[in-house]
């Protein structure tokens, strides 16, 4: 019915009312998915730029049906759709007309009321899965480490070097002895002793500590060296106490390996080797996989960072053994002719002009990895 310039919609047909409930059905769960879908994309931003910039990109995904509509639909249509008067939901009670504060009020506190409840679901949520992700990441950085010889086999989890040194603080020594196993003072020409000589690393080899008491290692906290397990983290419930903690844990204040059979205590830190013969101590930090790492390092993810350090106590006194590797490795004789043979030539990997007859990352029993 026309009234004046405007429409009154007075009936519609039963396919009329089919095709407007199936168009209002799908906007609105169309709206709901590109919610639920922004929502879980704002989650994983980190910035407050890349947040704002995000939530722009979200707004203009809601209008866009509305930019289409402009944009596909004949003007001559929108100006006859324009002419049709808004339906209207009549309070048959009056309440809200006769209260038209009331309903205003009533309708802000809804609308903000849920909005900040969903942001603290949401905000709950992304703490949760930073957290999870921080710990996975915590878990293969103290659990993960490279191992003293990859052609060895261990039922011992380490953690990456530097990781505990760094957190704990250390100052440490290490055995007076080169790569070729040769005591530095009979040849200090060896690259292990050149490197122990160099007094601004944190590994020296000066003879300051006390190995049978208080282990290869000191902490350097406010300018005092202390014993590594003397030190209190039980009152820090940050992450960094947490992972501290853990460090003690997995501390070997006397360290003792078997290789080859025979017990070697006092073994000092373990060493890595990484390319180009640049060596890398690492502390004696490590543990048991079956008596304690198992514990923490679940099938899917790790336990709860705030548990590690109780379910890592039989980490004391973990020892080390190198376990050969089984007749059917992969290590054969000509890999270990091959190995010989790149040892043999490693001082011309470093010169610029030389064609390296490596590529990648090759596996060496003499020097580790490079």
């Amino acid at each position: 019915e026309r009234d004046g310039e405007e429409l009154t919609l007075l009936a519609m047909t039963p396919l009329a009312k089919c095709v407007g409930f199936t168009i209002t059905m799908h906007r609105f769960l169309s709206t709901t998915y590109i919610t639920v879908v922004g929502c879980c994309f704002l989650l994983w931003t980190t910035s407050n730029i890349d947040l704002i910039l995000n939530a722009l990109a979200l707004t203009f995904l809601m209008e866009l049906d509305h930019i289409t509509y402009n944009a596909t639909i004949a003007a001559s249509r929108q100006e006859l759709i324009a002419t049709i008067k808004r339906l209207h939901w009549v309070d048959t009670n009056d309440f809200f007309r006769n209260h038209p504060n009331v309903a205003a009020l009533l309708m802000g506190c809804v609308v903000l009321g849920g909005n900040c409840i969903a942001t603290l679901v949401l905000r709950r949520i992304q703490e949760g899965a930073y957290t999870d992700y921080f710990s996975l990441a915590a878990a293969i950085c103290l659990f993960q480490g490279p191992t003293p010889g990859y052609w060895s086999q261990y039922h011992t989890t380490f953690p990456a070097p530097g990781i505990c040194e760094t957190v704990l603080r250390l100052k440490c020594e290490t055995p007076i002895v080169g790569e070729s196993g040769t005591p530095c003072v009979e040849d200090w020409t060896q690259l292990l002793c050149k490197f122990y000589a160099d007094s601004r690393n944190i590994f020296n080899t000066w003879n300051t500590i006390d190995w049978q008491s208080q282990g290869p290692c000191l902490a350097d906290f406010d300018g005092e060296l202390k014993p590594i397990m003397s030190l209190d983290f039980e009152q820090d419930t940050s992450t960094y106490g947490f992972i501290a903690r853990t460090c003690q844990a997995m501390w070997q204040r006397r360290p003792l390996i078997i290789f080859k059979g025979q017990p070697i205590g006092f073994t000092g830190p373990r060493v890595r080797v990484y390319p180009y013969l640049d060596f890398l101590p690492a502390g004696p930090f490590w543990c048991d996989y079956g008596n304690a790492s198992s514990k923490v390092l679940g099938s899917e993810v790790p336990a709860p960072m705030n548990k590690w350090p109780d379910l890592l106590a039989g980490c004391r006194q973990s020892i080390i053994v190198y376990s050969p590797k089984a007749s059917s490795s992969w290590i054969s004789a000509t890999a270990d002719a091959q190995d010989q043979k790149g040892y043999n030539e490693m001082e011309n990997m470093t010169e610029d002009a030389h064609v390296s007859p490596f590529s990648g990352i090759w596996l060496s029993k003499k020097i580790g990895v490079v």
